[in-house]
């Protein structure tokens, strides 16, 4: 007698996965944080300069104030560890979890992390000068007055992150997808954003002078009092976005497209929109000194001049 269809799909799949439960603990990787020694040892210790904790898994792990500069946990897992304060200067991270780990205060700077996951990770006030975290995940995570100065976050994920007030001047965060973080008052001055995704982004007061976001993608994003000076943003993409009251004096918005975005009492001083597509834009009080605009000029009745402006 034929077994149902169903029940031979139920036993296949019944049959991997107590296989795949079996290759895991062999190899030390199922969820008993103790099936390696390295742990307790680290725990004890506080210090692992320079040593080997690749593919480690270290759970719910006490490392606060640990000394881990220059060690190597590529591939470790260390969910829910609690890293405050430690030390993992030129660490090696490459695509370690960390999901759910107390970061705050830690020292990630110059540490190699690309395709790490930081999920929901909380590092308020971390230090990740010059981090490397190329196609990371930190989706959720909170890095409040974090400083990623001159941090790759190139391809990163970056959905919901909390990066209020965190210094990001000079980071790379092109390609990123930036859906709802929030960077409100952070700075972000020289950072890179090319073909970066910013659905829904909050940008109000954030400091992005000189930033390159040439083809950047705005959607829904709020970057009102935000300060613009001197950008690229050439070939970019802006649709419904706040940039009332924001500074974009010098900025260069080459062939962008524009619907529906808001420059009430935007400074436009100098600013170069040559070949730009701007459809039912508002320049209620914006000012527009020297601004240039494409042959398809929008309305400019309502906005205005200041008194030290030349034509």
């Amino acid at each position: 007698m034929r077994q149902p269809v169903n029940l031979r799909r139920w036993v296949r799949v019944t049959l991997i996965a107590l296989a795949l439960l079996v290759a895991a603990a062999a190899t030390g990787i199922y969820f008993n944080r103790f099936t390696d020694d390295r742990v307790s040892a680290l725990e004890a210790a506080k210090a692992c300069v320079d040593c080997d904790l690749s593919l480690a898994s270290i759970w719910w792990a006490d490392l606060r104030e640990a000394n881990l500069d220059g060690a190597d946990l590529s591939h470790a897992m260390l969910w829910w560890s609690d890293l405050r304060g430690a030390s993992l200067q030129n660490a090696r991270l490459a695509h370690a979890s960390l999901w759910w780990g107390d970061l705050r205060g830690a020292d990630f700077s110059g540490a190699a992390m690309k395709g790490a996951s930081l999920r929901r990770a909380e590092a308020r006030g971390a230090r990740m000068i010059g981090v490397k975290l190329s196609a990371a995940d930190l989706t959720l995570a909170a890095l409040q007055d974090a400083n990623l100065k001159g941090a790759s976050l190139d391809w990163a994920d970056l959905r919901r992150v909390l990066l209020t007030g965190a210094n990001l001047r000079g980071a790379d965060l092109s390609n990123a997808n930036l859906f709802h973080a929030d960077f409100r008052g952070a700075d972000l001055s020289g950072s890179k954003l090319e073909h970066a995704s910013l659905f829904g982004t909050l940008l109000w007061k954030t400091n992005l002078a000189g930033a390159d976001m040439t083809a950047a993608i705005f959607n829904g994003s709020d970057l009102r009092d935000a300060d613009l000076n001197g950008v690229t943003a050439d070939e970019g993409k802006f649709t419904s976005v706040n940039l009332s009251g924001a500074n974009l004096t010098g900025a260069s918005f080459l062939k962008a497209s524009m619907w529906k975005v808001d420059f009430t009492g935007a400074n436009l001083t100098d600013a170069d929109f040559t070949g730009a597509d701007l459809d039912d834009v508002i320049l209620v009080d914006a000012i527009l000194c020297r601004t240039k605009f494409p042959a398809k000029r929008p309305d400019l009745t309502k906005g205005r001049r200041t008194r030290a402006c030349k034509p």
